[in-house]
């Protein structure tokens, strides 16, 4: 049984101390080391609760890039571990490989008595059983539990920001959310269902039920048919919607 002080742990974000993603900060020395004097800092002031907290670490070794992204594990006024990104993702708005050394391996971290594994974002995207062609070779939460981890955390973050024209209230941002994503997705999913129709023969990898199409305008077609929906991009769009309803009824 896992003990209740195990789960004594608070959270940050993916590269929370300069923000993500710093860009060619990350060419400034002085903004590496300010950021680790900054973690040095929340490390002293740090009790029996851990915390993790994201940072740029430094890379020693050559050939290899000069920075890090990487979790350390603050607990009892000292850093108990640090752990760096594994999977850099170097696509649509993300551009890691630029700057960040990836590590080589991801092993378990003692905390409480207690192995636990570190991951930052990519990290666990690279599953065996969603991705029919994996981008990486490495799998770090599977190789961490291979390891004996016994609970794995995450760091994420990704590049936007929220309502920073105007402080939003939650429902306002809820609907701000639904009109900038749903015409254009509702479009597209009728375009889908359309070509379904009329030309079955090419379109025969989205042959999906009625239910489906209809369950996608509601960004829920994985939930009530098991299946992805026909806008492939939807997948991630109903785990957004579900994001902001939480969010707007909190």
């Amino acid at each position: 049984m896992i003990s209740p002080l195990f789960f004594l742990t608070i959270t940050s974000r993916d590269l929370c101390q300069g923000g993500y993603p710093p860009r060619d900060l990350l060419l400034r020395k002085d903004f590496v080391v300010q950021n680790l004097a900054a973690l040095n800092r929340l490390a002293a002031a740090t009790g029996q609760v851990g915390l993790l907290v994201g940072f740029v670490g430094e890379n020693a070794k050559r050939p290899g890039r000069e920075v890090t992204n990487s979790v350390a594990l603050l607990q009892h006024g000292k850093i108990l571990a640090t752990r760096s990104k594994t999977l850099l993702p170097t696509y649509d708005v993300f551009d890691e490989d630029r700057y960040f050394q990836a590590a080589n391996e991801n092993t378990p971290v003692e905390f409480n008595g207690k192995k636990i594994g570190l991951t930052i974002c990519e990290d666990i995207w690279n599953d065996d059983d969603f991705w029919p062609e994996r981008r990486y070779k490495h799998n770090p939460p599977v190789e961490l539990a291979a390891a004996g981890a016994q609970i794995i955390f995450n760091l994420s973050a990704s590049p936007w920001h929220l309502a920073l024209r105007k402080k939003l209230l939650p429902l306002e941002f809820l609907f701000d959310r639904l009109k900038r994503i749903c015409p254009t997705y509702y479009v597209l999913t009728l375009v889908m269902l359309l070509a379904s129709l009329l030309l079955p023969q090419l379109m025969r990898s989205q042959a999906l039920s009625p239910i489906t199409y209809a369950s996608a305008f509601f960004f829920s077609s994985q939930a009530i048919t098991g299946h992805m929906p026909p806008v492939f991009v939807g997948w991630t769009l109903e785990y957004e919607m579900l994001f902001y309803v939480i969010f707007a009824a909190a």
